[in-house]
């Protein structure tokens, strides 16, 4: 069962060249037809003018944001198009892209590469494609296929020709056909990806497949104003090689109880303050709402969960 935080709404950009089926992929997902009604409108001229925003079928906290085409007469240009979209206002894209590669489809990857932001590459109109190559003797549709995948990769690259988008984020989809090809794929995708998106969510602790903790860094627990939770680094990484050096750079003594992750690259820690007078004696402080800590934890030594 997809879940999001209560208070969080999703929100997706999809963008792409005019004409490159960004709208009949939002209706083809909600399952309605082109004509229907509430559906995202498609004509061969572009409708879209502005953004608007169309939910998700089964989550109405998922928002999927129908950004008008890039390279049109409203948006003819990178620095129309984003200030006028606002693109930094959502937490991933879709691009769509159509027939050939365009400059504008890595154009917008970079864009929202730069922006911090990531992406899935949608080359649409597959069926035709399709029907259009096996009118050759050797049509192979597998090797077509691989032909598109090897064609996004080739082109979505930085200027120092390094990838910037995974192959497993490259779809190959028909509007028209949502039960072939990479359709199902991208929607089981969109589903999986929301977990991390919450995770980006402003104010929150950074995640990644890399470490991103480099220095220690405080987050105040929401419920009580005297407990901080202290994000320290993974150990035995390239700033931390040994225990020695981590005690040392992450000050291990200042903290009054640790979490310790398991298998992550991470770990958390609490410290807990009190309101102390000049001459007070340094005291140990455990919430009295934390039932992790046993009693029998000898003065002197620092408690700590695993998790």
């Amino acid at each position: 069962m997809l879940q999001v935080r209560k208070d969080l709404m999703v929100e997706i950009g999809v963008t792409g060249d005019a004409g490159a089926g960004k709208s009949s992929f939002i209706n083809a997902i909600r399952g309605l037809d082109d004509d229907a009604d509430g559906a995202a409108p498609v004509d061969v001229i572009e409708c879209t003018k502005e953004p608007t925003s169309f939910n998700h079928p089964k989550n109405p906290k998922i928002k999927f944001w129908d950004l008008p085409g890039i390279g049109t007469p409203m948006y003819p240009d990178l620095e129309t198009y984003r200030d006028k979209v606002q693109l930094g206002k959502y937490h991933t894209f879709l691009i769509f892209s159509s027939s050939r590669f365009t400059e504008n489809d890595i154009i917008l990857a970079k864009e929202i590469k730069k922006q911090g932001k990531s992406f899935f590459f949608i080359r649409t109109k597959i069926d035709e494609n399709v029907r259009a190559e096996k009118r050759k003797k050797s049509f192979s549709e597998a090797a077509m296929l691989q032909k598109f995948r090897r064609n996004c990769m080739e082109n979505l690259v930085d200027e120092a020709g390094k990838p910037i988008c995974s192959e497993d984020h490259i779809f190959l989809i028909s509007n028209h056909h949502p039960g072939k090809w990479d359709f199902g794929r991208l929607t089981r995708a969109i589903l999986d990806a929301l977990p991390r998106l919450c995770d980006d969510d402003y104010g929150a602790a950074p995640v990644d497949i890399v470490d991103c903790a480099k220095a220690p860094t405080c987050y105040n627990y929401p419920a009580d104003p005297n407990i901080k939770f202290w994000e320290l680094p993974g150990i035995e990484n390239p700033y931390f090689t040994d225990l020695e050096t981590y005690r040392y750079k992450v000050q291990l003594d200042k903290y009054d109880t640790f979490d310790l992750t398991l298998m992550m690259t991470s770990a958390q820690v609490v410290e807990t303050s009190v309101t102390t007078t000049d001459n007070s004696p340094s005291q140990d402080y455990t919430h009295p709402d934390d039932q992790t800590i046993p009693s029998h934890v000898t003065l002197g030594f620092k408690p700590f969960t695993a998790l």
